[in-house]
């Protein structure tokens, strides 16, 4: 059983790192944006870098590495 849910966060690990390689041949963009008005205030809690698309990327793909890093 563990062997199959590991199968599900390596799959996602892989597509994490296809969009990377995807995004890579693009240019960067801002992820802080004006929100409309009436909408409470965005607060980016576990986001280092919003101001760089590609860098949000990589937090993601490093941040599911770390996490299913097998300690030797």
């Amino acid at each position: 059983m563990a062997f199959f849910q590991l199968q599900f966060a390596l799959l996602s690990i892989a597509l994490l790192g296809s969009v990377l390689c995807i995004a890579s041949g693009t240019s960067d963009f801002n992820l802080i944006t004006e929100p409309p008005k009436g909408t409470p205030k965005f607060d980016w809690k576990y986001v280092k870098y919003p101001d760089s698309f590609k860098i949000c990327l990589m937090q993601m793909v490093d941040g599911g590495y770390i996490a299913l890093k097998m300690p030797i």
